[in-house]
């Protein structure tokens, strides 16, 4: 198939549609049930234990994807983008760590957490995509749909916290415990803008930008499924 390259006029503008067309799966991840009854303080604290040992892997996780879509990368503006982003992230897993156990959990318990169907198929889903995708695909699914969407998540939940749930059970949320939200609410705008910069430079075909839309869409419905299937699995 003949690949048609657009114009420098048309590639800038691929971004912003692409968040336009993306925007209706991240209202569905932010109104679903799980997110919902959370930021409404009626989940169990079994629920949200599930949650924070099941997220952590995906977090463990996220440095490595964006590594291998490193490898994809030779723009010198969007590597030294993701190379930042791959340094800030680097330090997260301890952070997201730190959050888990202030819910009264062990770090073996944590880490050995078996993952839910849903969980390992969005973490699946999106090692594939970090292997086998373009940079387009990449920078669209990680960066744009997925940190795109975090300080939404964290504005949703983030109140809920202290009010429903701190000093519960064992529950100890303090400004330390919380710091990967804290850190996510003010770097993920920013890592969603130089996953709008990967795109526009790397998404230069139709072939390409759909393949990036594509990519960013069913980031968003894992991200959605992995939340149903811990709301569903882990119920009282």
């Amino acid at each position: 198939m003949t690949q048609t390259h657009m114009s420098t006029a048309e590639q800038g503008s691929f971004s912003d549609d692409l968040i336009q067309y993306i925007q209706p799966y991240r209202q569905e991840v932010i109104d679903c049930r799980f997110l919902t009854e959370l930021a409404q303080g009626v989940l169990s604290v079994r629920h949200c234990r599930a949650w924070v040992s099941q997220q952590y892997h995906y977090v463990h996780q996220f440095p490595g994807w964006l590594g291998m879509t490193l490898h994809k990368v030779d723009d010198a503006d969007c590597r030294k983008a993701l190379l930042s982003n791959l340094y800030e992230e680097r330090s997260h897993p301890a952070l997201w760590m730190r959050f888990a156990t202030a819910w009264g959990l062990s770090e073996d318990e944590i880490s050995g957490s078996v993952l839910c169907p849903e969980m390992q198929a969005l973490n699946d889903y999106l090692g594939l995509l970090a292997f086998e995708g373009s940079a387009a695909e990449c920078g669209a699914a990680l960066c744009m749909a997925l940190e795109g969407i975090s300080r939404s998540i964290i504005e949703v939940v983030s109140p809920a916290l202290f009010k429903h749930y701190n000093g519960r059970d064992g529950i100890n949320l303090d400004k330390g415990s919380l710091a990967w939200l804290t850190v996510h609410s003010d770097v993920d705008p920013q890592h969603g803008h130089e996953g709008a910069t990967l795109v526009n430079r790397y998404a230069t075909t139709p072939e390409l930008r759909a393949g990036a839309k594509f990519a960013a869409r069913r980031a968003l419905e894992f991200l959605r499924l992995g939340f149903d299937g811990v709301h569903r699995r882990y119920r009282d």
